[in-house]
C-alpha cells in the first residue's frame, strides 16, 4: 500500500517562507582549498544558489564561485576525517542577497552530505555515499555513486549515468524523478512521490522485481506486463512482475502521477 506519508525532514519545508528573493545576485568570489583524506566525509549547507560537485585527483577539497553580497563569509570546518562548508549568514529577518554559486572538488570515493533550501545540486563522479536534501532545488547525479539517499519538497531529481546502483532512496512531494542508471545485481531501488511523475529507463538486461503502485495516475511498461487495478474501491493501479533472475528489486509508489518504465537505447 501507498505510504502518503514521505520521510522529508519538517523544517525543509517550514523554511521555504525564508526564501531569498530571487534578484539576488552573488559579488564576493571565493577560493579555499584545504586537504582531506582520500574518502574525506564532507557536509555542504546552502540556502539558494547553485552547488556543483566535481572530482580531481587530489588528497584535498577546493570551493571557488561567488556569495551573494549579504554573505559575510565562507566557512570551513576540519576534524575527524570531516569537513563541514556553510556559509557565514546575516541574522535578522528581511530580504536577504545570501545567494551562493559553488563548484565543489573533492577527492573521488569523498562520501557527501548536502542540504539546500532553494539552490540546485549538480553531482558528478563521486564514489562515496550521497545524501541530498532540497526544498525547491534540483538534485542531477551523473555517473552515480553505488549508495544514495534523495529527497526534495518541490524539486526534480535526475539520476544518470552507466555505473550500477546498489543502494537508491529517493523521496519527493512535488517534482520528477527520472532514473537512467541500471541497478546492480541484489541493487535496492525505492522511490516514494506525493505528486510527480516517476520515469524508469533501464537495459533490456535488467534483473529485477518490479513493484509499481500508483493512487491517481497511470502505469507504462515497454517491458510488457501493465498496470491493473487495485483490490477494492479505490482507483489505485499496481503492477507487479520479474525480469531475469530478479536479483535486484525495484519499489515506485506514486501518489499522483505517472510511472513509466522504458527500454533503455
Amino acid at each position: 500500500m501507498i505510504s502518503h506519508t514521505l520521510r522529508v525532514p519538517l523544517y525543509l519545508s517550514m523554511v521555504l517562507v525564508l526564501l531569498p528573493s530571487p534578484w539576488a545576485l552573488a559579488s564576493t568570489r571565493v577560493d579555499r582549498t584545504v586537504p582531506a583524506g582520500p574518502s574525506v566525509y564532507v557536509s555542504v549547507e546552502l540556502v539558494s544558489g547553485s552547488l556543483d560537485v566535481k572530482v580531481w585527483d587530489r588528497n584535498a577539497i577546493r570551493v571557488v564561485g561567488t556569495l551573494g553580497d549579504d554573505v559575510r563569509g565562507l566557512e570551513i570546518d576540519e576534524g575527524g576525517g570531516e569537513v563541514g562548508i556553510s556559509l557565514d549568514l546575516p541574522r535578522g529577518r528581511g530580504s536577504r542577497q545570501v545567494a551562493a554559486d559553488l563548484e565543489l572538488y573533492v577527492p573521488r570515493a569523498a562520501s557527501l552530505e548536502i542540504e539546500t533550501v532553494s539552490a540546485d545540486v549538480a553531482v558528478a563522479g563521486t564514489t562515496g555515499d550521497l545524501e541530498a536534501e532540497t526544498v525547491s532545488g534540483n538534485i542531477r547525479v551523473t555517473s552515480p555513486p553505488s549508495s544514495m539517499e534523495i529527497s526534495a519538497v518541490s524539486g526534480d531529481v535526475t539520476i544518470e549515468g552507466e555505473a550500477l546502483l546498489s543502494r537508491l532512496d529517493v523521496e519527493v512531494v512535488s517534482g520528477e524523478v527520472v532514473v537512467t542508471a541500471p541497478p546492480a545485481p541484489a541493487a535496492r531501488i525505492d522511490i516514494e512521490a506525493v505528486s510527480g511523475n516517476v520515469r524508469l529507463a533501464l537495459p533490456v538486461s535488467v534483473s529485477a522485481r518490479f513493484d509499481l503502485e500508483t493512487f491517481s495516475g497511470s502505469i507504462r511498461n515497454d517491458f510488457g506486463p501493465q498496470g491493473a487495478g487495485a483490490a477494492g474501491v479505490l482507483p489505485a493501479k499496481e503492477l507487479e512482475f520479474t525480469m531475469g533472475e530478479g536479483s535486484a528489486r525495484v519499489s515506485v509508489e506514486v501518489f499522483s502521477g505517472r510511472i513509466h518504465l522504458a527500454r533503455r537505447e
